[in-house]
């Protein structure tokens, strides 16, 4: 039999180590950002008022988006239409996961952070990552791209790029080719689970000794879960106002989304 030397290294295993390394990188970047002296930048604790807010804003945006997917069932491929309409007719147990999110006080606190961080604001050089973007997102006011939030905004923003790297990887190759979805889907999940692992692990590593996450592994969890909702449904929105050919992997996450609810 073959020595483990001499097995042949994992299908992934250099994109998870630079994974692991951008995951550090915006770790270090938070942790930096909560060191700030100025007042505009110092950190301040995770208030009863933030979780309400959060709330508000994702249970507006979540119904405003099911409402326009809704009405945009018709003009949709019959395998994305399908999908669209499982998201539509399970808006309560949505609703419902949204409320378990944020029915409960938790610690940790906000801080300036990127606010629009995703996969299209990193650059790859010499083996290291360059974070870009610092302009927050631009369709929004200034004085809200300034609003101090929780760094797992940032966080749940770059796991959402992942999820949409996987269907836009599996949309491009069963294009042509669609009996190769049922072998692809499995290997791209398998893709997802390790990418979204060695990032968090980087992340964690990054940000440790700042203090600025929530005390507890659930509490940080419950956290990166709401605004995981919070970041796949801005997408969705977004995809449906402005870049249609991307719904496909808008509806995909926020379907993801809802998978973590029902565990």
């Amino acid at each position: 039999p073959r020595s483990a030397a001499s097995a042949p290294e994992a299908p992934h295993a250099l994109f998870t180590t630079q994974m692991q390394t951008l995951g550090r990188r915006i770790g270090e970047m938070h942790a930096i950002l909560a060191r700030a002296d100025d007042v505009t930048f110092a950190p301040e604790p995770i208030r009863s008022q933030d979780l309400s807010r959060w709330y508000s804003a994702v249970q507006f945006g979540t119904e405003a988006a099911l409402n326009a997917l809704n009405q945009r069932l018709p003009t949709l491929s019959e395998a994305v239409r399908a999908r669209a309409e499982q998201l539509v007719n399970a808006r309560e147990r949505l609703f419902a996961h949204i409320r378990e999110l944020t029915a409960t006080p938790i610690d940790g606190l906000r801080t300036r952070i990127h606010g629009n961080l995703h996969l299209a604001k990193v650059m790859l050089a010499a083996d290291d990552f360059l974070l870009t973007g610092f302009e927050g997102d631009t369709t929004l006011p200034l004085e809200e791209r300034r609003q101090k939030d929780s760094p797992l905004h940032d966080v749940a923003s770059v796991l959402v790029s992942f999820q949409y790297a996987r269907t836009v990887a599996l949309e491009h190759a069963i294009t042509h080719r669609p009996e190769l979805r049922e072998r692809l889907e499995p290997e791209l999940a398998q893709w997802q689970l390790l990418t979204t692992r060695a990032f968090m692990l980087g992340y964690r590593r990054g940000v440790i000794e700042s203090g600025i996450l929530p005390s507890t592994q659930g509490s940080t969890q419950r956290v990166l879960k709401l605004f995981m909702v919070i970041r796949t449904v801005h997408a969705l929105r977004h995809e449906l106002a402005q870049r249609p050919e991307m719904l496909p992997a808008a509806v995909d996450a926020l379907h993801e989304q809802l998978n973590v609810s029902l565990e």
